[in-house]
């Protein structure tokens, strides 16, 4: 697909001036920026997005109201290359060239998030990368696009469960360019964007970890609690969680010890108060 095509059915997201008036004939220099009123479509979600199809309730559900914000393209000290503020985020990206149209830009980014089942980076692990892509065409003043991001899951280790299908969403979103306009925002300021919360990658109802996860995570016992050895970890097993929460902190601590008495302790607490868990023991 030539790039004069794809512009159009990925048409971006922000608005330039046009570069093809006499108006306007240069691109943004470094330290230069152009700023733009978007108004956004409703979001279109494939069925990967959700865990079990589209939800009854959101079937027949449609919208012509129209999300806005505001967004600032900007150049790069590096030559060619150019940047997409979009409210939450920042894209890169290069001007594609002149078309019958009007100017292209395209600017991508990509995430990662790695999940594990266990807390200290042990057991399953879950990866999602979502790629946002924006496709922008300028003609004149105006600006019209389209915004796509996909996230693709994988999981490898027993508790993965089922696949998790791919989940795409688009925007389209048309604009203009707001003319002798001042920035003044505080760093760290809030949200101004219409990209809605899935292009944003927050999760949707199938955006969770893979059915499993969060699976049994405990450490091994280094021994048995019936015998002699050196300290255990309380989540180790049952019994270890009732020797080190019932006052033996020696027994668990680091530095310490589980010596007879901890198998004592172990003996008492562990089989109920009969004294009969630890058969060896006297």
């Amino acid at each position: 697909m030539n790039n004069s095509k794809r512009l159009i059915t990925l048409s971006g997201t922000l608005a330039v001036c046009a570069f093809t008036t006499a108006a306007c004939s240069t691109l943004p220099e470094p330290g230069e920026y152009v700023v733009y009123r978007v108004a956004a479509g409703e979001a279109e979600l494939s069925d990967g997005c959700f865990a079990t199809g589209v939800p009854a309730n959101l079937r027949e559900d449609s919208s012509t109201v129209r999300t806005n914000g505001i967004f600032m393209l900007f150049a790069s000290n590096e030559e060619g290359v150019y940047h997409l503020d979009i409210g939450p985020a920042t894209l890169d990206g290069t001007y594609e060239g002149a078309y019958e149209e009007g100017d292209g830009f395209y600017f991508e980014g990509e995430s990662k998030d790695v999940t594990y089942s266990c807390s200290d980076g042990t057991g399953s692990r879950s990866l999602a990368i979502t790629r946002t892509m924006i496709d922008l065409l300028v003609d004149g003043e105006y600006i019209s696009g389209k915004m796509k991001a996909r996230t693709r899951f994988s999981c490898e280790g027993a508790e993965c469960g089922e696949q998790i299908p791919d989940c795409a969403v688009t925007v389209h979103f048309v604009g203009n360019e707001i003319e002798d306009v001042v920035l003044e925002q505080d760093v760290g300021a809030g949200d101004n964007s219409p990209v809605p919360e899935p292009v944003q990658a927050q999760p949707t109802q199938s955006l969770e970890p893979p059915t499993g996860i969060g699976g049994n995570c405990s450490p091994t016992c280094g021994h048995s609690e019936c015998q002699v050895g050196g300290p255990l970890d309380p989540s180790c097993n049952a019994c270890a969680f009732e020797v080190c929460n019932g006052g033996s902190y020696e027994c668990c601590a680091e530095g310490g010890g589980w010596d007879t008495n901890c198998i004592a302790e172990a003996d008492y607490l562990c089989d109920e108060y009969n004294g009969d868990h630890c058969p060896a023991f006297p």
